[in-house]
């Protein structure tokens, strides 16, 4: 490290401290890394940290103070971050523009298609989101989830932005299409499936495919923070205690509070909401990103909580 010059000291920094689930000194460090360089393309880094870490008023400030025709390969991520703010800050409309904005920057990049279903699934708007949905499934790229997963997000966006109908119809029309993990598409496991299926509340058809999954020794939290979560639905009070005390027991490389995460939405689902928040602080602390947190504002679970001031100090933007 000695030998090192400061800006590449401050990005070892950055990226030991994200390998070990401390987004906070990860941030500070991309901090130093755009104060030695500034303007540079390093506030990409900037701005995912500050993400990460639920600065999202900085991510936009920080994105906003570049053009992003200077930033190369990192141009398509400058408007995928800048959507991901906007959406943490509520700002739905404004988010649509970015990813429309973006849409055409990256020539349709399937990354930017996804954020795009984001913003339309918050705003309600169904019909644009389904034709997205449609050619995302169609052309089922790699680094997305599956289109079965695809479909489950699209489902939790609605709900959690106040169209609890307009998901259960999308649900209902799509459902059909995934009787089996082949006609979900080739990179489909049985916990996309599950997952569908519970957000459909079929827990019966959600607790055999997630113990099918099981069998998947690639994702040893999934299927099991499934189900904990459909046991705890079905009144299983010990089943789900037992399956969260499994998930606390699994010691697997960077999962960055994963495993965590769903022991909340199983204590959320239980009713007990002092539990789920004091999970939600581990998970926090454990590395958990902007992935997890924009999915905690959207699943069913936590919704009795959203009014906690305990829980808002924990999911909302902060400075």
């Amino acid at each position: 490290r000695m030998d090192l010059s400061p800006l590449d000291a401050a990005w070892l920094e950055r990226i030991d401290a994200r390998v070990r689930g401390d987004n906070e000194r990860s941030f500070r460090a991309a901090r130093r890394m755009v104060e030695i360089a500034p303007g540079s393309a390093w506030t990409i880094s900037l701005a995912n940290t500050a993400l990460d870490t639920r600065r999202a008023a900085l991510a936009r400030e920080a994105l906003l103070s570049i053009a992003p025709d200077k930033l190369g390969t990192e141009r398509a991520t400058y408007w995928l971050l800048l959507a991901r703010a906007d959406h943490l800050l509520g700002e739905h409309a404004r988010e649509l523009r970015t990813t429309e904005a973006g849409i055409r920057a990256s020539g349709r990049s399937v990354l930017m298609l996804l954020a795009h279903v984001r913003a339309l699934a918050a705003l309600g708007r169904t019909g644009p989101m389904e034709e997205d949905l449609t050619e995302l499934t169609a052309r089922r790229p790699e680094g997305v989830p599956p289109p079965a997963r695809l479909v489950g997000l699209a489902a939790l966006e609605l709900r959690g932005h106040g169209h609890p109908d307009e998901a259960r119809r999308l649900l209902d029309r799509w459902l059909p299409r995934f009787d089996s993990p082949a006609a979900a598409g080739p990179r489909a496991s049985a916990a996309a499936l599950a997952l569908l299926h519970l957000e459909h509340g079929d827990l019966a058809v959600a607790d055999s495919l997630a113990r099918a999954a099981l069998a998947d020794t690639t994702d040893p939290v999934t299927p099991r923070g499934l189900l904990g979560l459909v046991a705890a639905k079905r009144g299983d009070r010990a089943g789900a205690r037992r399956w969260s005390a499994e998930l606390a027991a699994v010691h697997h490389p960077y999962l960055f509070g994963h495993q965590t995460l769903w022991r909340a939405r199983i204590a959320a689902a239980l009713g007990d909401y002092p539990r789920a928040i004091a999970l939600l602080r581990q998970a926090s602390a454990e590395g958990a990103d902007y992935h997890a947190w924009s999915m905690v504002h959207v699943v069913p679970e936590f919704e009795p909580m959203r009014r906690m001031h305990a829980f808002r100090l924990l999911v909302e933007p902060r400075d």
